[in-house]
């Protein structure tokens, strides 16, 4: 998707609440120069969130994902921090999910977060995508 540059010394219309710029692919603005891809978040925003009282409210709605009839319950990105490997652990020993795991080598990883990665995950058993 090749996007086009505007000529130099030319103000260009942008968003008001994301700043991306009009030469964004499939973008349009509302009167207030908000994106149409802000507006759609905002609609789907009301929708998507969901804020658990206590944790068995969480095991609650994790349940929908638990067997069926997959290898996998779910995709978990892990970073091979501190916050992103205490959650997989959670998932696995707390909540009994089975997750693929996924750990994204962008060519400037700490090589002590992907040994963290392939440390816990071997740990518990999980499978993982570097």
């Amino acid at each position: 998707m090749r996007r086009k540059r505007p000529k130099k010394g030319v103000n260009m219309r942008i968003c008001k609440r994301c700043v991306l710029p009009e030469t964004f692919p499939g973008i349009s603005f509302d009167k207030n120069d908000i994106c149409n891809f802000c507006i759609q978040y905002k609609t789907m925003d009301k929708h998507a969130v969901v804020d658990f009282t206590d944790e068995d409210e969480l095991k609650v709605c994790l349940e929908k994902y638990k067997k069926k009839g997959q290898k996998y319950d779910l995709l978990v990105p892990l970073s091979g921090g501190v916050d992103s490997c205490f959650t997989l652990i959670r998932i696995v020993e707390t909540f009994g999910l089975t997750p693929l795991v996924f750990h994204s080598d962008h060519g400037w990883d700490d090589p002590e977060a992907t040994r963290n990665v392939e440390k816990v995950c071997r740990t518990l058993g999980v499978d993982l995508i570097i």
